[in-house]
């Protein structure tokens, strides 16, 4: 499986966020599935239609995502 990276710095650290501002760190994989980078945790609360990238100042839809 391949993962998407952000469209401005190429980087793969992501993050989504929930109503309380905290932070769970995911990946996109090629076919636009947002998945936990930890097993254990769960996107339950998070709003998945905005994803922010670690490394730089961007965000948006993981649609805008691309292939590296």
């Amino acid at each position: 499986m391949r993962k998407m990276v952000c469209p401005q710095c190429k980087v793969g650290a992501l993050f989504v966020k929930n109503e309380q501002g905290e932070r769970l760190a995911v990946y996109v994989s090629d076919k636009g599935e947002i998945v936990p980078k930890e097993a254990t945790a769960s996107l339950e609360g998070y709003d998945l239609s905005d994803i922010y990238c670690f490394s730089c100042s961007w965000h948006g839809n993981p649609k805008r995502l691309v292939k590296y």
